[in-house]
């Protein structure tokens, strides 16, 4: 199931990029949008996120990926008696 979800998402980024002024067309234009290059761009850094974890969906590692993120983000939530990997 993870590798059709991944799949599928694959398949949305690649139409997100290619359909990319179409939809920053849709989304409108805000002021903050400016600042990291305009809703064409956010347009594709949404597919870029998308299609990474699309990738880390197929292959499984979605666990290995978030750990870290999450260990720095939220120390409190470390298990003290856990080995450090």
């Amino acid at each position: 199931m993870n590798f059709v979800l991944g799949f599928i998402g694959v398949v949305l980024s690649l139409i997100m990029m290619r359909k990319r002024e179409m939809i920053g067309d849709m989304i409108g234009d805000a002021d903050w949008m400016h600042k990291v290059g305009g809703n064409y761009m956010i347009v594709i850094y949404a597919a870029i996120f998308i299609f990474f974890y699309s990738m880390v969906l197929m292959t499984g590692m979605t666990s290995s990926v978030w750990e870290p993120i999450l260990r720095l983000l939220m120390p409190w939530t470390v298990d003290k008696n856990a080995m450090p990997f």
